[in-house]
C-alpha cells in the first residue's frame, strides 16, 4: 500500500515560492502505516538505473509512528509522475506516493520559448591578440628558418669539403711526399710558397683538413669541430698558421735565405711530432 505524501517547497531567497527548479531542494512530508523498524538513517530511493541520476535523497527521518519526512532534489527537467516511488533502508521498502513533479529548467528560454543550445558556436574565435606579439612571433619563426637553412647549408658544404679532399690522395705516402717537396725546395733556397704547400698538403693528406682551399680563418673553424679533443694539435697547427704569415711578410720585406731555412726546419719538427703521436 503506498504512503501519501504532500509536496512541500521550502522558500528560498531570489526564487519564486512554489516554482520547482532543476536543483531546488524539496520536501514530502508522507503519512501511513510503515513499519516501525524502518531504519531512516539508512534510507535511499530505489528506482531503475536510467533514474537514478535524477533523484537524490538529502536525508529521511521519522517524525511519529505514521508520519516521516524526506528530503530531495530532482534534476528531471519536465512533468514526471513518481508515483509508486520506493524507499528503503536496505532490508524494508516503503512505496511513495508523491504529487507529479513539473520541474523547470535552470537556463531562461529564450524569445522562441526554447531552452538555449548548452553550447554556442564555439568557432571562429574572437581573440585580442597585441600586434607586438604577432611581430615577435614571426621574426622568432623567420629566425628558426634561418637557422635551419643555414645549418644545413653547413652540413652540405663541410660535406662537399670532406669529399673533394679524395681528390688529392695518392699511393705516395704523406710523409714521404713532404720531404720529397722540402727537398725540391732546398735547392732552390726554400722559397716560402714551395715550404708553404708542402706543409698544407701534408696536413690536408693526414689529418683529412682542406688546407688548400680554405682560408685560415675558417681552417681553424674546421679544425675546432673535426678534433674537438685535441687541442694540443689545433694550438699547434694554429700557431705554425701564424708563423706562416709572419715569415712571409718579413721574407717579403727583406729576403733571408737563413730565416727560410730555418721555418722549413720548424715545418720538419711539427711533421715528425705528428708522426710520431699518430
Amino acid at each position: 500500500m503506498s504512503i501519501e505524501c504532500l509536496l512541500i517547497i521550502p522558500e528560498q531567497k531570489k526564487l519564486k515560492d512554489q516554482q520547482i527548479l532543476v536543483g531546488r531542494p524539496l520536501h514530502l512530508n508522507c503519512k501511513g502505516a510503515f513499519d516501525s523498524a524502518f531504519d531512516f538513517s539508512k534510507a535511499e530511493f530505489k528506482v531503475g538505473e536510467s533514474q537514478k541520476h535524477f533523484l537524490r535523497l538529502v536525508s529521511a527521518k521519522g517524525r511519529t509512528a505514521d508520519e516521516f519526512d524526506v528530503h530531495f532534489v530532482t534534476y528531471k527537467v519536465g512533468e514526471t509522475d513518481w508515483s509508486g516511488l520506493v524507499l528503503t533502508d536496505g532490508t524494508l521498502e516503503l512505496s511513495l506516493n508523491p504529487p507529479v513533479l513539473k520541474v523547470e529548467s535552470v537556463i531562461e528560454k529564450t524569445e522562441d520559448g526554447k531552452s538555449p543550445e548548452a553550447f554556442g558556436m564555439i568557432y571562429p574565435l574572437s581573440v585580442e591578440w597585441p600586434w607586438i606579439y604577432t611581430a615577435i612571433l614571426i621574426v622568432a619563426i623567420s629566425a628558426l628558418i634561418w637557422q635551419i637553412f643555414v645549418r644545413i647549408r653547413l652540413a652540405a658544404r663541410y660535406a662537399k669539403l670532406v669529399a673533394d679532399l679524395s681528390a688529392y690522395r695518392s699511393s705516395v705516402d704523406p710523409e714521404m711526399q713532404f720531404y720529397r717537396s722540402l727537398r725540391l725546395a732546398e735547392k732552390n733556397s726554400h722559397p716560402l710558397p714551395e715550404l708553404e704547400k708542402a706543409f698544407r698538403l701534408y696536413i690536408l693528406r693526414k689529418m683529412d683538413i682542406p688546407m688548400l682551399t680554405l682560408p685560415d680563418k675558417e681552417i681553424r673553424t674546421f679544425v675546432k669541430k673535426k678534433y674537438r679533443t685535441d687541442k694540443i694539435f689545433r694550438d699547434r697547427l694554429n700557431k705554425t698558421l701564424d708563423e706562416i704569415k709572419v715569415v712571409k711578410e718579413k721574407d717579403r720585406l727583406a729576403p733571408d735565405a737563413d730565416a727560410r731555412r730555418d721555418f722549413s726546419r720548424k715545418l720538419m719538427k711539427f711533421v715528425e711530432q705528428l708522426e710520431a703521436k699518430k
